[in-house]
């Protein structure tokens, strides 16, 4: 894979600007661009030591167009990198960008086919102070604000819309946490009446019999 430029990293991350990275996707070396071998939508960044591909770092800047256009490019949606176990779902989950152009993100990638069972990178967080390996919805429970977010119930909805198994969102093997376990992690740090909207989210879902 051809590593990505920063300022083709800078034009996904702050511009969402498709016709910058359209550019350099079609570039030849005829352009004055030396190319070991073509580039795809599924190249990447190592500029900051944990390598993305060109959809995750659309993903974890919440930059739509540039998504939407990776993927009619024919962008893997489900490709995570050597090391690195996340895949663009996870990087969207823990993007900060629940507003309703961050909902609009998430359903671009369900519909696109993510995998919402898969398992990321192992994370830590100081304030829970725990290791776990996350699906998306896993991700999203353990890290979100929800007190800047009142768009997480919505949040939680797509990913129960789309089958998320709730009964192992994180952990190892032999030690998996439920949805609910994660949120219990949180309520010592989180209190809020969204917390409470969430856990009745999921008694809901699992009394449609949909866990």
């Amino acid at each position: 894979m051809v590593v990505v430029p920063p300022d083709v990293v800078y034009a996904i991350h702050n511009r969402d600007d498709v016709a910058a990275l359209a550019r350099w996707l079609d570039a030849s070396p005829d352009d004055g661009h030396p190319l070991s071998h073509p580039r795809t939508p599924d190249d990447m960044d190592d500029e900051v030591g944990h390598p993305y591909t060109l959809l995750m770092i659309a993903a974890e800047y919440g930059s739509y167009n540039c998504a939407k256009f990776l993927l009619e490019r024919g962008a893997q949606i489900n490709l995570g990198v050597s090391g690195h176990a996340d895949m663009p779902l996870h990087v969207a989950s823990l993007s900060h960008h629940y507003d309703d152009a961050g909902l609009k993100f998430i359903d671009l990638l369900l519909d696109a086919g993510a995998d919402v069972h898969v398992r990321g990178a192992r994370i830590s967080d100081s304030s829970m102070n725990h290791h776990s390996d996350q699906t998306p919805v896993g991700k999203f429970l353990d890290l979100c604000s929800l007190r800047a977010s009142s768009n997480a119930p919505a949040f939680l909805g797509r990913f129960l819309r789309a089958g998320a198994d709730v009964d192992a969102v994180a952990g190892i093997p032999g030690n998996r946490l439920s949805a609910e376990d994660v949120l219990a992690r949180r309520s010592a740090v989180d209190e809020s009446s969204r917390l409470l909207e969430l856990l009745e989210m999921l008694a809901g879902y699992r009394a449609a019999g949909c866990s």
